[in-house]
């Protein structure tokens, strides 16, 4: 199983109040799988995120990512697993604003040990392939916000990694521009990645294949 959770929990102190964001979270998902994790705002889904995505730890449970215990790797090997395996695609797009797009594409690949020629080889195909081929000199304030969304796709792909974590991509997008993007995200799907896509949408939840839905901090219903 490519990622298990086993009754994770998080909650944050303040003051003299406990606030639970994470109570008992169950959750396997198999690798090459398409899933959406739905919940409106506060549920917890964009928390549940950062614990899959190695940004954040729970205060309880384990999570198991292609069989490894994560909360026994050191800050150094949770940084390179998370650089090699995942790749993350968030609603604001955060893309270095003073750099091309081309540019921000390569910024992960530069902490891993692939050569600079064949990192900007990769980046330029990958760009070409999402419609930017005659963008790639441009900079962010210089793309529409579809564009935009475009090249953090191709950013969170440059490492080849098996996971792609998607963070309401569509949340800045008009409908039309929206719809090209999930179409995007399935078709990487297809090409074997595995999909997790955080929206409070249910019509955006449609495009996946499975759907987690998560209220309150928990997981309550599993939907094909």
């Amino acid at each position: 199983m490519l990622i298990q959770l086993k009754n994770i929990s998080k909650h944050f102190i303040q003051g003299q109040n406990k606030i639970e964001v994470l109570k008992n979270i169950n959750l396997t998902i198999a690798e090459g799988e398409f899933v959406a994790i739905q919940g409106s705002s506060g549920s917890g889904k964009s928390t549940l995120l950062h614990i899959l995505g190695l940004l954040d730890t729970p205060s309880s449970g384990s999570y198991l990512l292609q069989g490894k215990d994560v909360s026994l790797l050191n800050d150094d090997e949770l940084s390179n697993l998370r650089n090699s395996l995942l790749g993350f695609v968030f609603q604001s797009f955060y893309l270095i604003p003073y750099v091309s797009a081309l540019d921000n594409v390569l910024l992960p690949g530069l902490y891993s040990k692939t050569p600079r020629s064949q990192l900007e080889h990769r980046a330029r195909e990958l760009l070409a392939q999402l419609g930017l081929k005659d963008r790639m000199k441009f900079k962010p304030n210089q793309l529409s916000g579809g564009q935009q969304q475009r090249v953090a796709l191709a950013r969170a792909l440059i490492n080849d990694p098996a996971i792609i974590l998607a963070d309401e991509p569509t949340g800045q997008l008009d409908s039309r521009t929206s719809q090209e993007i999930l179409l995007l995200l399935k078709k990487i799907h297809e090409q074997g990645k595995t999909i997790i896509l955080v929206t409070h949408d249910p019509a955006t939840a449609n495009c996946a294949k499975r759907t987690i839905h998560i209220e309150d901090g928990e997981v309550n219903v599993l939907s094909a």
